[in-house]
């Protein structure tokens, strides 16, 4: 049986899909996009995004990795959440700590999942816990600004010899492109169209962009990782190229 947090998850990550502006039928995703929450406590208002990283062997519940948005400030981390109730609403434990600018903050609250998917609690840093402030998120809440990365991806030289004003790459139809956090864990894909052109939504922050050519057995080096700072709201525009190694 599904946790009832997760067919909420899987709606509205469904939703997120149909709706995402520029969608393409070669488009392929690893896993659902973030569940995103409008956010509130006493100092700041932002984004909640949640990722389902799968079953968390430790809790029994599910791992979840966690990007929040407060203010002017960016926070990273993960945590886990755990059913409560089987009946509606959906009740659901979740904990997770962030860190950002040197900052780190502990959260700790429940879920409720009826007809909408709301939350609250309270947070605190972990060095003076007696101090906590309440939290609360609202999935969806205020129209939503899209952001991610987009761009082309090519291969050259295609030719051997190079020639004055004619361009000597190619798009790439089929290419995997993977974003990473920092650390390596990856939260989204994409595959480049008959154009060479992917596009990716993800939620602000810092990434590492890495290329996979279309053939799984090809053992041709890809690119290098590309690091990328996505902000509210915009799409950073990348050229991606792929060696042929043709000399």
């Amino acid at each position: 049986m599904r946790h009832p947090f997760l067919r909420v998850l899987v709606l509205a990550a469904g939703l997120v899909t149909a709706l995402a502006p520029g969608a393409r039928a070669d488009d392929t995703s690893k896993g659902a996009p973030p569940l995103t929450f409008s956010y509130h406590d006493p100092e700041a208002t932002g984004r909640l995004y949640l990722f389902d990283l799968g079953p968390d062997v430790a809790t029994g519940g599910q791992a979840i990795s966690v990007v929040l948005i407060r203010g002017k400030n960016y926070y990273a981390g993960s945590g886990f959440t755990y059913q409560l109730e089987e009946t509606m609403p959906f009740k659901t434990l979740i904990a997770f700590t962030v860190q950002g600018g040197g900052v780190t903050l502990a959260y700790r609250g429940t879920t409720i999942s009826g007809i909408t998917l709301s939350g609250s609690g309270t947070f605190s840093r972990p060095q003076t816990p007696e101090k906590k402030l309440e939290w609360s998120i609202v999935l969806g809440g205020a129209a939503l600004e899209k952001s991610g990365v987009q761009g082309t991806v090519v291969e050259g030289p295609v030719h051997p010899v190079e020639r004055p004003g004619v361009p000597n790459v190619q798009p790439l139809p089929g290419a995997t492109i993977i974003a990473q956090t920092p650390g390596g864990q990856e939260v989204a894909r994409a595959r480049t169209d008959k154009a060479g052109f992917f596009k990716m939504e993800l939620a602000p922050g810092t990434y590492r962009i890495v290329g996979l050519r279309p053939n799984p057995d090809d053992v041709r080096p890809g690119p290098e990782p590309i690091a990328v700072t996505v902000k509210p709201g915009q799409f950073v525009d990348l050229k991606i190229r792929f060696e042929t190694f043709i000399r």
